[in-house]
């Protein structure tokens, strides 16, 4: 399955995108610029740069993800 994820970088967004990915999802996560990750380089994972007032950023994150 295919989920969108916002807060990935976050405390509990990152626990949640690990055990996401643990389950075998694939992940397209939203990230501000200046926001790193430890796990950025899984391939499980399409990172987007993104906010979360933005229509066209939310437009981008959903787009072609299950849930």
């Amino acid at each position: 399955m295919k989920i969108a994820v916002t807060g990935a970088t976050g405390f509990v967004g990152q626990a949640l995108t690990r055990r996401l990915m643990a389950e075998g999802h694939s992940l397209r996560c939203w990230k501000r610029e200046s926001s790193q990750a430890s796990f950025s380089t899984n391939s499980n994972i399409e990172w987007v740069i993104g906010e979360l007032g933005n229509p066209a950023d939310s437009a981008n994150l959903v787009g072609g993800c299950d849930t």
